[in-house]
Order: C-alpha cells, then structure tokens, then sequence
C-alpha cells in the first residue's frame, strides 16, 4: 500500500531521474523498499535499478 510519504518521495525519484525515463512504478518500488528498507530486488530492469542511489542503503542489491 502506498503511503502519502511514498507518492512525495516518488515525486522527488522522478524529478532527480528525470534524464533516465525512469516510471512511476519503477520509482514507487524505489520509494516502498527504502520505506520497508529493503536492500535486495529482485528485477531484470538492471539499467535503472542500478543508477539509482536509495536512501537507506549506498544501493540496490540486485537479483538474480
């Protein structure tokens, strides 16, 4: 569940990315895994994942 927290802090992904044509759902799994501080995704979107710079973390594990 999104919180009012998520949508400002997907506000602030999408503005800091903005060049990277990164989506709102990209940038809402962004925001909910820094909220649940989650550092591993499990993802084949290696090309934005990995770009960007989490919160809570220095960055995103990615699997596989």
């Amino acid at each position: 569940m999104l919180l009012f927290s998520d949508f400002k802090r997907i506000v602030e992904i999408l503005t800091k990315y903005k060049e990277m044509n990164i989506g709102f759902v990209d940038a809402s799994v962004v925001a909910i895994a820094e909220r649940m501080k989650i550092k591993k995704l499990f993802t084949t979107d290696r090309r934005h994942f990995s770009k960007i710079k989490p919160v809570h973390c220095r960055h995103f594990e990615l699997l596989p």
